[in-house]
């Protein structure tokens, strides 16, 4: 936390089937999807964005 505010740092997460991930997560019991979780974990201002791995490795070497 800093001033109040959560710090949150980048987190890549490997999602191998990105088309069918929230199709699954249904199938698997869980009721929101992947998208509506990384908001309720991060912030609502949190955007959730499907990275390439060539842009998640570049995201990755500009730290």
């Amino acid at each position: 936390m800093k001033d109040g505010k959560p710090v949150v740092e980048w987190m890549i997460l490997l999602i191998k089937d990105i088309k069918n991930v929230n199709k699954l997560r249904e199938e698997a019991g869980f009721g929101q999807t992947v998208e509506d979780y990384a908001k309720d974990l991060l912030g609502h201002d949190f955007v959730f964005k499907n990275y390439t791995l060539e842009e998640a490795l570049k995201l990755q070497n500009k730290k």
